[in-house]
């Protein structure tokens, strides 16, 4: 019984420390709320053999706010999920590369982007609109015109892989840019709070054992 008695907090402890873990990673994944990005215009290029030119297009995904790291730069970059690419005159095509959003601070720009790649397929430059200090947190736009830099003068949008097959747009004109955060749903609200609160009293048991 004094053997089992000795073991009995180094269990415990182990058990707090996966217990606190799994929580506090679900506490973080339950504060990320919901977000819905779409990039449009009109644009000139190819989808597999067939060409296009000035016809209207939107680039849409999802994404999770608490998703967002930082890079050098800074540059605020979002993962996308499920970005889609609807072209008049095709059927949707869905990027099979994963993709990413990324604003640089301070600059003015957004870009949608190629993350297998590392490269920028879409962005305008449009200051004073909120996207010098924008971190994808809220909601915004639509922001309409600013200076189609990529792939205007950029041309990086060059035989991407689709589920339509490889797409290329050489020119972009009335560009829009639009980001709806959903609000958060009250059961991620109870689940987060449920998470911190499980943490603290483990913690607390931990100490007295």
């Amino acid at each position: 019984m004094a053997d089992a008695g000795k073991c009995y907090p180094q269990t415990t402890m182990k058990s707090v420390g996966y217990v606190t873990a799994l929580l506090g990673l679900t506490a973080t994944l339950a504060f990320g709320n919901t977000i819905e990005l779409t990039f449009s215009g009109m644009a000139t290029g190819t989808l597999g053999a067939i060409s296009f030119t000035n016809e209207p297009f939107s680039v849409t995904s999802g994404g999770n706010t608490g998703s967002v790291f930082v890079t050098p730069g800074p540059v605020d970059e979002l993962p996308a999920i499920g970005a889609i690419i609807d072209i008049t005159g095709f059927s949707p095509a869905s990027f099979t590369d994963a993709t990413s959003w990324a604003d640089p601070e301070g600059s003015g720009d957004i870009t949608f982007n190629d993350a297998t790649l590392n490269t920028e397929l879409l962005g305008f430059t449009h200051l004073f609109a909120g996207l010098e200090t924008y971190q994808f947190q809220t909601s915004i736009g639509p922001i309409v015109g600013g200076f189609p830099f990529i792939p205007n003068i950029f041309e990086n949008f060059q035989n991407i892989p689709t589920s339509q097959g490889l797409l290329t747009i050489t020119m972009t004109a009335n560009n829009a840019f639009t980001a709806i955060v959903a609000a958060p749903e009250p059961a991620s609200l109870w689940l987060a709070c449920g998470a911190i609160s499980a943490t603290v009293i483990l913690g607390r048991i931990s100490k007295r054992h």
